[in-house]
């Protein structure tokens, strides 16, 4: 629970603010420290940052409740004795209002007075090339914490992997070993991390046995989660070992990646049944999992590229190429 008896839960939060009278809980990260001495005044300084995030500002009886205008992080609000939360409580379900993207709420005396949009896209195509990309993702990449990431053999974790073996910096990389990876690949990027920082390090993990109690776990959150997450039970069993191994805050995914950067995506809010896997483990861990690839600035930049040259070009594979990293075919 986020807010609940009046409060912001400080506990829950990973970064927490106040200002006289104003209280301000972030889940995730922001690129700059949030500095305002006034709710009403959230609104504007939120539209000029990046990050991850999940923002709430309590001051007298106003809370404000500011979601990512990508929604890397689902959350649900209930009405009556205001309470939100990252998940609804189990067996209330109905009782509960899922969140929008890229939406500011402002909640007074416990009830909904307004809700209005936070960032607008702009989809002029104005580049024939990804250097603005690339800008935009190192930008990203300086300011997320990076003690642990996922590796695989794919282009979304990819470009994460090759920027933290460009800059040689300390991070311990988590991998399943499955049969869909390409080997070839995952074996080479391996070798990067073995002859590269001799401070970051490799925890390979193997397909995990689904047992009857992961099963009951997953049956709890099916209600709230479409497709359910039955159909997808093996990756909730591996991600809830990975995420038991980080002994840090924070864990980088390359979410996003599929939904966003294909050609001819339109998508602004790429609600997945991935993220809700990741919201739950998130929780069943207390570790926050952070999605470099759904940054607003990289996206925005995306959209800004001309058309027919994301159809020809994948950013991804390009900027692996400059980097001389390891890549393969589409996974």
């Amino acid at each position: 629970m986020l807010f609940e008896n009046k409060n912001l839960v400080e506990k829950k939060f990973n970064s927490f603010y106040r200002y006289n009278d104003l209280e301000i809980g972030v889940i995730g990260y922001t690129d700059k420290k949030i500095i305002v001495n006034d709710i009403d005044h959230l609104h504007d300084f939120v539209r000029d940052i990046d990050g991850d995030y999940l923002i709430l500002a309590k001051q007298g009886s106003d809370l404000a409740l500011i979601t990512h205008p990508l929604l890397t992080k689902p959350c649900y609000y209930r009405l009556n004795d205001l309470e939100i939360s990252l998940m609804p409580v189990h067996g209330q379900e109905k009782n509960w209002t899922p969140c929008l993207p890229n939406t500011h709420y402002v909640f007074q005396k416990d009830k909904l007075k307004s809700l209005s949009n936070c960032f607008t896209w702009d989809r002029k195509e104005l580049h024939h090339s990804y250097d603005k990309i690339f800008e935009e993702f190192e930008k990203v990449m300086h300011h997320v914490p990076k003690h642990n990431t996922t590796l695989s053999s794919g282009k979304d974790t990819g470009v994460i992997c090759a920027y933290l073996n460009d800059k040689n910096i300390k991070s311990v990389y988590h991998t399943i070993n499955q049969n869909d990876e390409d080997q070839q690949v995952l074996k080479q990027r391996i070798g990067l991390i073995k002859a590269g920082n001799d401070q970051s390090r490799l925890v390979m993990i193997t397909n995990q046995i689904i047992d009857d109690d992961i099963k009951k776990r997953i049956r709890e959150y099916n209600s709230i989660c479409w497709p359910p997450l039955e159909i997808d039970v093996q990756s909730m069993v591996d991600f809830d070992l990975i995420f038991s191994g980080v002994h840090d805050n924070y864990l980088l995914l390359g979410t996003g990646g599929d939904q966003l950067y294909r050609f001819k995506s339109v998508v602004t809010h790429p609600i997945s049944l991935f993220i809700h896997e990741m919201n739950i483990i998130s929780e069943w861990h207390n570790i926050t999992h952070l999605n470099p690839l759904m940054s607003t600035r990289l996206y925005q930049s995306f959209l800004n590229v001309k058309e027919h040259y994301k159809k020809t070009h994948c950013w991804q594979e390009k900027y692996m190429t400059e980097l001389d990293y390891p890549y393969g075919a589409d996974k």
